[in-house]
Formats: C-alpha cells, sequence, structure tokens
C-alpha cells in the first residue's frame, strides 16, 4: 500500500505522480518480468525513514516521463 501525505485517492503533487510512476513500475516490472523485487518491495519503509528513503530514492532514478532525444 502507498501512503503519500496531503494526498487522497488521486495525485496532484508531481513529485508524488514521478515516486508512484516509478514504483508501479518496478512492482509490474518484478511480478510481470521476473526482474529482482526492489527492497521497498520486499522489505517495506518505516514511517520515520521515510523521508530519507525518498530523498535517496530521487537521487538514484532517471526522471521516467523525460523527453525522447
Amino acid at each position: 500500500m502507498l501512503q503519500y501525505k496531503g494526498e487522497n485517492h488521486g495525485l496532484r503533487v508531481p513529485a508524488n505522480m514521478k515516486d508512484y510512476t516509478i514504483r508501479m513500475k518496478e512492482f509490474l516490472d518484478h511480478h510481470l518480468m521476473g526482474k529482482p523485487a526492489p527492497k521497498w518491495l520486499t522489505d517495506g519503509v518505516p514511517l520515520l525513514k521515510l523521508k530519507d528513503h525518498l530523498e535517496e530514492r530521487s537521487k538514484d532514478k532517471p526522471d521516467p516521463v523525460a523527453p525522447l532525444k
């Protein structure tokens, strides 16, 4: 289950939309393509460590909606 602070049933904050898109891709890659499960899916993320987790992820992941070159 994914929860985003300040968001209800739909996402409006662009950073949250980006994070959701990346996580859904990782989830589907794992379940449909047999790729290894991401750590957040297997271990979860404690609420007290969520801010650090999100900052770390934003450094590591490329923009999934970057324009084609």
